[in-house]
């Protein structure tokens, strides 16, 4: 199942998943942490499933909060760790299920670019690859791994309510427990879009990110973790 997290940003949604289904029908599950209709439209316009995610009205969170509640409610074997402004250059998820097929404790990740200026999200024309930035693809944009390799470690640590460290948190866990990066040839683009900086959201995951880096890998362990508001 492909994980794609969204919030309100239906025109960065409607071409990350028409990049999708121009290579697979393989099952998205659209999770909405917004507030709009558009994303519930897109989701079934694109034949994938919708979960409402959201909790509170206005308020942004990390995307870790729809995975944990999205992974606690599924059953299958394969996950794919993303969101809703990751366009699909190639068929990704084919040689993705490739790799964790050889090796189970695979973090599968693709080669990535990041569209800084909004280029590409205009013409939407991946020849110009070699001359935009490059993207650091472990701090995962698109990432496949096994359902259990999730769950083993408690998944998203929800003690980090503000912005920043959740990813590097994430990934150093799995990584403790084993598991190890496996790249593909793939390629994606995460596309542009305004990237406003907390400073206040960001010291609150700092200090607990630090605070809790040589602790447990297993986190979450004293609460129900990925409960779902919606």
């Amino acid at each position: 199942m492909i994980l794609m997290p969204t919030c309100d940003r239906p025109e960065l949604l409607g071409k990350a998943l028409a990049s999708v289904r121009r290579y697979t029908n393989y099952p998205v599950l659209v999770l909405d942490e917004g507030d709009g209709e558009d994303t519930r439209s897109l989701a079934h316009h694109y034949r994938c499933q919708y979960l409402c995610t959201k909790k509170d009205k206005g308020r942004w969170r990390i995307p870790g909060y729809a995975y944990n509640i999205a992974v606690k409610r599924l059953e299958c074997e394969n996950i794919f760790l993303t969101c809703g402004d990751i366009y699909h250059v190639d068929d990704c998820i084919n040689p993705m299920l490739k790799a964790l097929a050889r090796d189970p404790k695979a973090m599968v990740i693709t080669q990535g670019k990041d569209d800084v200026r909004g280029d590409f999200l205009q013409s939407l024309d991946p020849r110009p690859w070699h001359t935009m930035r490059r993207l650091d693809t472990t701090m995962h944009f698109l990432l496949g791994l096994k359902r259990m390799e999730f769950t083993a470690i408690g998944g998203y640590d929800e003690d980090l309510t503000g912005s920043h460290y959740d990813d590097n948190d994430f990934v150093e866990r799995l990584q403790k427990n084993g598991c190890h990066y496996v790249m593909t040839d793939a390629r994606i683009i995460h596309l542009f879009h305004p990237r406003p900086r907390s400073h206040a959201l960001r010291r609150i995951n700092r200090r607990v990110y630090w605070d809790k880096k040589d602790g447990p890998i297993v986190r979450n362990a004293n609460r129900e973790w990925g409960v779902a508001y919606a």
